[in-house]
């Protein structure tokens, strides 16, 4: 119990440090947590706590715009009914099942920018095992960078001692310091000149978001008329559809703040 009250004090204490305005940012590693246990409304039956719950509800609303409490309301229905309701859960694992099968059948059009950068890694992956003129230039630029961390290092040698979360603001500080020195544009020139030649011998390793965005719209564009992928739309539209109608049917409330929203006058519209 004393433990307890200990790790009360030490928390409250770090509580004070955090939001007292005068204080400096602090900053904490390897926080652990030794010891844990139930609060002592815990020790109520079942019918007590909800009791509790039910008294507290609403006596201390926060204040949320109409879009905001139907998009919480509709996030925590859809929690909700996929753990209480089958059939909900049955329509949403048939939108799954139909995405799955968008991205197996159309990888160009319906694979994330994640996936795009996992095969991208796998890719730099096989290179860097495979092709030795790829790891010379890597290894080349890389030792580029590194010599002009050095190099600012070198200017306040008490950088080197920082702990790890303080070192690259000390860093680019000293960048923004010797920028314009001639040793630190040597030193730039010389990774900028290694970073060019490894793009150039390897573009597919360095796509953009925007490149993998145009990518996908373009792949999507010349699928517009293929009767497979025009039908795998509307399957999957038509699933969403009826998972998002089931939360309207079996929440009043969601389907008020619905018509509500659908009445409220866009930003920039002109009603009659």
């Amino acid at each position: 119990m004393s433990l307890r009250r200990n790790l009360l004090t030490e928390v409250m204490a770090v509580t004070l440090l955090v939001w007292t305005p005068s204080a400096r940012a602090a900053a904490f590693d390897n926080v652990q947590i030794l010891t844990a246990a139930r609060h002592q409304d815990q020790d109520q039956d079942q019918a007590t706590r909800l009791e509790t719950i039910a008294r507290a509800s609403g006596q201390h609303p926060v204040k949320k715009s109409l879009t905001d409490e139907h998009d919480i309301r509709k996030r925590n229905l859809h929690a909700l009914f996929h753990r209480t309701h089958p059939a909900y859960r049955k329509l949403v694992e048939r939108v799954d099942e139909l995405d799955a099968n968008n991205k197996q059948t159309f990888p160009g059009v319906f694979r994330s920018h994640k996936i795009f950068r996992k095969a991208i890694a796998e890719q730099r992956r096989r290179l860097h095992k495979d092709d030795p003129n790829y790891r010379t230039l890597l290894t080349a630029t890389h030792k580029a960078a590194r010599a002009i961390e050095m190099f600012l290092i070198s200017k306040q040698s008490g950088v080197a001692r920082l702990p790890a979360s303080r070192r690259p603001h000390a860093i680019e500080t000293l960048r923004q310091r010797f920028r314009d020195s001639d040793d630190y544009r040597k030193l730039v020139a010389t990774e900028t000149s290694l970073q060019g030649k490894l793009k150039t011998a390897y573009p597919q390793l360095f796509v953009t978001d925007e490149q993998i965005a145009n990518s996908r719209r373009q792949r999507r564009k010349a699928l517009q008329t293929d009767p497979g992928f025009r039908r795998a739309n509307d399957n999957r539209a038509a699933a969403w559809r009826a998972q998002q109608a089931y939360l309207f049917e079996h929440d009043k409330r969601l389907s008020q703040l619905k018509t509500q929203l659908n009445n409220t006058p866009k930003p920039g519209s002109h009603q009659p």
